[in-house]
C-alpha cells in the first residue's frame, strides 16, 4: 500500500485501482462475511422447474452465505485465502459470488463502498501497522484486518508505523 500510495495526502481513484492485493483481501472477506447473507425474490409469473410447478407470487430465498461456503463453488471454503482471487476468471462460476446481490437487484452502492473501504485501509495502513496478539497466525500479517482466518478468531492491534 505504501509503495503504491507514496506521499499522496489522500488516495486518488487511479491509485485505489492499483490495490490488487487489497481487492483480493476484500473479496475474500466479503465471501466469508457478506453484508447481504440472505435475499428473497418473488416470481411475477408461474413456472415449472424440474417437474415442479411454482405459482405466480411464489417467494424464493437465496442463501448467499451458503453459496459462498459451498465446496462446489469455492475450494476450501472455510479457509481465508485471498490469493484464490488472482485467477478467479478461470474458475468462478456465474452467480456464485454475490456479497452485494446480483443482476438487476445488485446493490447500487457497491462501487462506492468498495472504494471507501480501500481508501480507509490505505490511510490506516500508511499510519499504522497491524500486529497479531502473539498467536500462531502472526505469519499471516498481510491479512490481519479480517475478523477470522478459517474458523479461528484473531485479535489484532495497531501500532504506529515508523
Amino acid at each position: 500500500v505504501i509503495d503504491i500510495l507514496g506521499d499522496e495526502a489522500l488516495p486518488t481513484l487511479d491509485v485505489i485501482r492499483e490495490f490488487r492485493k487489497m481487492d483480493m483481501f476484500i473479496k475474500e472477506t466479503m465471501r466469508l462475511h457478506p453484508a447481504l447473507w440472505l435475499t428473497g425474490r418473488r416470481c411475477m409469473e408461474g413456472f415449472d422447474f424440474k417437474g415442479r410447478h411454482f405459482p405466480k407470487n411464489s417467494t424464493f430465498l437465496l442463501h448467499i452465505e451458503g453459496m459462498h461456503m459451498d465446496q462446489d463453488n469455492f475450494q476450501n471454503p472455510t479457509e481465508f485465502l485471498p490469493e484464490r482471487w488472482e485467477k478467479a476468471k478461470d474458475w468462478l462460476k456465474p452467480h456464485t459470488y454475490m456479497p452485494f446481490g446480483d443482476g438487476a437487484h445488485r446493490c447500487i452502492g457497491e462501487r462506492l463502498v468498495l472504494t471507501e473501504i480501500k481508501a480507509v485501509f490505505a490511510m490506516l495502513l500508511r499510519s499504522f501497522k497491524p500486529v497479531a496478539f502473539g498467536d500462531e497466525h502472526s505469519s499471516q500479517i498481510a491479512y490481519l484486518l479480517t475478523k477470522t482466518i478459517g474458523q479461528k478468531s484473531m485479535r489484532v492491534r495497531f501500532e504506529k508505523a515508523s
